[in-house]
């Protein structure tokens, strides 16, 4: 598929005309100074909140919704692999030989996969969304992976991505506070 964005229902019902590619152009150069911006004053993970921040707002402003070509997507995949892999090495591998690390590891992913199954079944019952878009809101993940995968497995990828956003800026924000309390 070719089309650049997709056109959303207005409120009413009537269609909004399509942004031109001079517009998509636009607003990623406006995230990528977004971007740059909020990194240049310290914000956590800047790069990634500016961007996010700038597209969204120029998307509230001229009202449309952007699809990405799943070239893109497949690119975007690609990097995120590498990122995460990247880090891995010998070491990590030395890790899984101690019973110790082993044991907590199965311990800690057991806990984590019910916990998030309970606050998906919650959030279902609360909102009423699809179960496949309140299991992947609620799963430990970062942000970018399971906008990824939401996007991979046809699920709300905003609400998904909303919710891990406003997940991340509150661990941003009390974490500080809470290990500050710890350490005193």
């Amino acid at each position: 598929d070719t089309r650049a964005c997709k056109t959303p229902e207005a409120p009413g019902g009537a269609n909004l005309p399509p942004l031109p590619w001079g517009g998509i152009c636009c607003m990623a150069l406006m995230s990528a100074a977004g971007g740059w911006l909020f990194d240049a004053y310290g914000v956590p993970a800047g790069f990634m909140l500016g961007a996010l921040c700038t597209s969204g707002a120029f998307s509230l402003i001229s009202g449309r919704t952007y699809e990405i070509s799943p070239r893109v997507v497949t690119v975007a995949q690609i990097g995120l692999g590498l990122a995460i892999a990247e880090r891995f090495g010998p070491e990590q591998i030395g890790y899984l030989t101690d019973a110790k690390f082993l044991t907590a590891l199965v311990s800690c992913n057991v806990l984590v996969t019910a916990l998030n199954l309970l606050l998906a079944v919650i959030l279902q019952k609360m909102t009423g969304w699809a179960p496949l878009t309140c299991l992947l809101s609620t799963c430990a993940g970062g942000l970018s992976q399971m906008v990824v995968v939401a996007e991979e497995m046809k699920a709300d990828s905003l609400t998904i991505g909303v919710l891990h956003l406003t997940r991340y800026i509150a661990i941003i924000s009390t974490m500080p506070f809470i290990i500050r309390l710890m350490l005193s």
